[in-house]
């Protein structure tokens, strides 16, 4: 399976260099670096800078509809859907979402192919749209290559050949038939890349081999740029002008190359890759780097130093303290806290203990009192004022009931435990919430290979009495250094048919690269599920509630396993996989931070409640000529989801629609770089109000943010919505000004409230309306109910946001 070329940051040539983006600077540097000889050309684009801060360049223009050729109501349409073509992809934005569109100069350099055969022409045969499209072999020194296409007759062949290569992508062209289909240059390895180029040039010719080092400048290959320079210092070396000029150069190719390996290494140590920083910092190759860079990476690795100093400072600290707690049961209690803390204290968690840092030197506290600070610290994090022993130690035994009533399955049990839990003299709700958000996950984790760090296959206990889901089944690869302590955004990716989980893991977190994996989720430090959810064979999607039983499921038992950060759960998926991962995230728009489906097909059902979309940011990624089969025909697929892109994008809704020109179905890695850039600003959130619909009765219930619907009625009763499909709705509106909850539902829906603080002020008196009928408690003010809580965290599995309260359709709470 084709993947992306992935960074191997052990070493730092080998740091691909589109990693980062070339400084301003950089580019006026190799602008005028050879100022006496023929430049690079300046494409004249536009700068597209988003809401949620992305930029995006390219010739823009507004349209009224993603295809002219869908069918619409007749209206005159305003421009409101904005297309960003910068030659390789276009890229489809509401212009509700655009910030601001400034001209903007770009570098580029082109070269284009000598003799090179392919079909033109209006009268020739062209594919108007394909399928599946697969190489069967790798370009040739000559920039051609045979492929297998997809289409409505059967499979075809076509050889490909190169006729255009530029600083962002790979133009290829059909030989027998007329097509144009555009690559991400980083996707052609440099070993089949550079020959090609090399004969496009005349290597005695001095001002080709500078193009050359121009167009890998450019492209940020800085590894090869300084080959070429190296090479043309060699084969010019008579002429003192060019040496001069060739050293200066490689000077500032260095620097370029060690500025993107500070940029790495800052972002590794965001994604809490810790020891492999310290690491590369500690044996950082200073010769030659610039001051600017070595000033840069002295205080990182300075940083690192300091914090073993800081820690080792702080246990002895905490261990003084400890020693004068008189009480003896106590002081073993502190003991086991402090041989925890001196355990997992890391980069990751030393901020729990900020509090304690501020206040450890304050002659106003006692011992006990500052002890307390740390404990709760640690154990709740900074936000509790708590400066009672008695309370910080009662914390870590309230934490390990709450973990044993998480894990009982017999509700006896549990019942038993929660009366030990209401006795601590920590066992309240406010108290509990914090102990869940920083906990580690409750389930343990099965042994996992030596040989695949971070892999594990599970299986789990599925749907009762349903054919090939009462087992399921999960791949899982955590990023590497992964601490149980640190709260992970995650990607839970659904695999095509003919595909497997483990191609899944693949594509984001890379192939197996020694005891370790190089893509981009390993990167960015994102944990990546795979589940098997399908029935074997599957190759087609059915809107199965089922496969949404079997999806929630899965990313339920993982968040009970490993600490999954669930405000940053991205859905996504490729093919059949993409369908079904397209319909399950629009169903709950509540569950997850964005939808990310490849190369997917809208069903009736997403069509049907295109309104949920609203709450979901999502992010489509296909082909130009990407086709379904339909009635024994293919129909491009901007067509068929041609209507949910439209309301998605009129309607000026976080949404993004990529489509790579003259492309089909194919797994679109070069993506990602842009995805990564998407996701990362990106977390779930509750709106203030809501309208969100149902198209079908899935799992028995439906949740939507704090309304759970556990009795829906029977579907033949449902309403039809503009003749299609059968629909309910429901409405939530939060009047913060009033505290007031506003809550509307198709009749024959009792909804059930789960609330937290989050959603409704509990300190002030609530006014709470369900169709118009008061639904509330008799005090008017809401309790927290810890039995509610508990409960809600051991079936939903969510310790970040637990509910606090619940209202029935009977008002009582």
């Amino acid at each position: 399976m084709p993947v992306l070329p992935l960074s191997a940051i052990e070493c730092r040539r080998r740091i691909p260099a589109r990693l980062i983006s070339m400084s301003q600077e950089s580019r006026t540097i190799l602008l005028f670096l050879f100022f006496l000889l023929p430049l690079a050309g300046i494409a004249r684009a536009a700068d597209v800078r988003m809401s949620d801060g992305r930029h995006l360049n390219g010739e823009i223009l507004d349209i009224a509809k993603v295809d002219e050729k869908i069918e619409d109501d007749g209206k005159t349409r305003v421009k409101s859907i904005v297309v960003i073509d910068n030659g390789l992809r276009r890229v489809y934005v509401p212009r509700k979402q655009v910030v601001a569109t400034t001209p903007n100069a770009e570098l580029f350099e082109t070269f284009k192919t000598r003799n090179q055969r392919f079909a033109s022409g209006e009268n020739a045969n062209r594919y108007e749209s394909i399928g599946d499209c697969s190489p069967l072999e790798p370009f040739d020194s000559f920039g051609r290559r045979l492929v297998v296409l997809a289409g409505p007759k059967g499979p075809e062949y076509e050889i490909q050949a190169i006729t255009e290569i530029s600083t962002r992508y790979v133009r290829a062209r059909g030989i027998d038939k007329v097509w144009d289909a555009r690559y991400a240059l980083f996707t052609i390895p440099r070993s089949i890349l550079s020959p090609i180029l090399n004969r496009q040039i005349d290597p005695k010719q001095f001002d080709d081999r500078i193009r050359l080092f121009h167009f890998y400048s450019i492209a940020k290959y800085y590894e090869a740029a300084e080959e070429e320079l190296q090479s043309i210092r060699e084969d010019f070396k008579d002429d003192p002008n060019i040496t001069e000029k060739v050293q200066r150069a490689l000077r500032d190719i260095k620097r370029f190359a060690d500025e993107r390996l500070e940029n790495e290494l800052r972002m590794r140590s965001e994604a809490g890759q810790h020891r492999q920083v310290a690491h590369l910092l500690r044996n950082f190759n200073t010769e030659g780097v610039s001051s600017i860079v070595l000033q840069s990476i002295r205080r990182m690795l300075e940083k690192y130093e300091g914090f073993d100093r800081k820690r080792d400072a702080l246990l002895l600290r905490m261990q003084q303290l400890a020693d004068t707690v008189k009480d003896e049961k106590v002081r073993a209690k502190v003991e086991d806290v402090l041989d925890e803390i001196e355990a997992e204290i890391n980069p990751n968690t030393f901020d729990r203990l900020s509090a304690f840092v501020l206040n450890e030197t304050d002659d106003s506290l006692s011992n006990d009192e500052k002890l307390a600070i740390g404990l709760s610290g640690w154990l709740i994090g900074n936000q509790a004022d708590n400066r009672r022993l008695v309370v910080a130690v009662s914390l870590a035994e309230t934490r390990r009931l709450v973990r044993e009533y998480l894990l009982e399955a017999d509700k006896s049990g549990r019942e038993k435990i929660f009366r030990a839990i209401r006795a601590e003299e920590a066992g309240t709700p406010e108290f509990v919430a914090a102990i869940l958000k920083l906990m580690k996950p409750p389930a343990e984790v099965p042994e996992g290979n030596p040989e695949k760090p971070g892999y594990y296959d599970l299986e789990i206990k599925g749907i009762e009495g349903a054919p090939f889901y009462e087992t399921l089944r999960y791949a899982i690869q955590l990023p590497p250094e992964y601490d149980p302590n640190r709260a992970y955004p995650t990607i839970v990716s659904l695999h095509s048919g003919g595909m497997t989980p483990e191609d899944q893991l693949r594509f984001w977190a890379g192939p197996w690269s020694g005891p370790q994996r190089l893509g981009q989720a390993s990167r960015h430090g994102f944990l990546v599920i795979a589940p098997f959810w399908g029935i074997p064979g599957q190759r087609s999607y059915d809107q199965s509630p089922l496969a949404h039983g079997a999806v929630l499921k899965i990313v339920q038992d993982a968040c009970s396993r490993f600490n999954i950060d669930t405000d940053r759960i991205f859905l996504s998926g490729h093919g059949i996989g993409a369908d079904a991962a397209w319909d399950i995230g629009i169903a709950h728009p509540d569950l997850w931070a964005g939808l990310i489906p490849f190369c997917a097909q809208a069903s009736k059902t997403v069509d049907s409640y295109s309104e949920n979309a609203k709450y979901l940011p999502f992010y489509y990624v296909g082909g130009e000529l990407d086709a379904s089969a339909s009635s024994g025909t293919y129909q491009n697929k901007l067509i068929t989801n041609g209507k949910s892109f439209n309301f998605y994008l009129r309607g000026g809704f976080d949404a993004t629609v990529a489509l790579y020109l003259g492309r089909g179905a194919e797994l679109y890695a070069e993506e990602q770089f842009a995805l990564f850039d998407w996701m990362k600003p990106r977390r779930r959130t509750v709106p203030s109000e809501f309208a969100a619909k149902l198209v079908r009765p899935l799992n028995d219930f439906y949740f939507f943010w704090n309304l759970e619907l556990p009795a829906v009625p029977d579907e033949a009763s449902w309403p039809k919505t503009k003749g299609e499909l059968k629909t309910l709705e429901v409405k939530s509106e939060y009047l913060e000004k009033l505290n007031k909850l506003k809550i509307s539902a198709s009749k024959g829906i009792s909804p059930q409230l789960y609330l937290t603080p989050e959603m409704i002020n509990f300190k002030d008196k609530v006014d709470i309306e369900v169709n118009g009928r008061k639904f509330q408690p008799k005090s008017g003010y809401l309790e927290p109910d810890l039995l509610v809580m508990l409960e809600d965290v051991r079936t939903r599995k969510d310790r970040r946001h637990p509910f606090w309260t619940r209202l029935d359709a009977d008002s009582r709470q």
